[in-house]
């Protein structure tokens, strides 16, 4: 009981990082509209690094919203 108590705890610190990580996010997101838009070589590597740390900030969110 008390290891599940500690795994929440530790969960539930990780939201204000994760919201740092969120809005990280959000900016890599409009840099690849951006560089899409200008036609910018490099956009296809942004847009798998931004997918990439995309679908790992919903696992975390996911991850939280079971604790919660």
């Amino acid at each position: 009981m008390q290891a599940t108590q500690a795994y929440r705890d530790l969960l539930l610190g990780l939201e204000e990082p994760l919201d740092h990580l969120s809005g990280a996010v959000s900016a890599l997101e409009l840099m690849v509209l951006g560089l899409e838009q200008a036609g910018d070589p490099y956009a296809d590597g942004v847009y798998l690094l931004w997918r990439c740390l995309r679908e790992t900030e919903l696992s975390l969110h996911r991850a939280l919203a079971v604790i919660q």
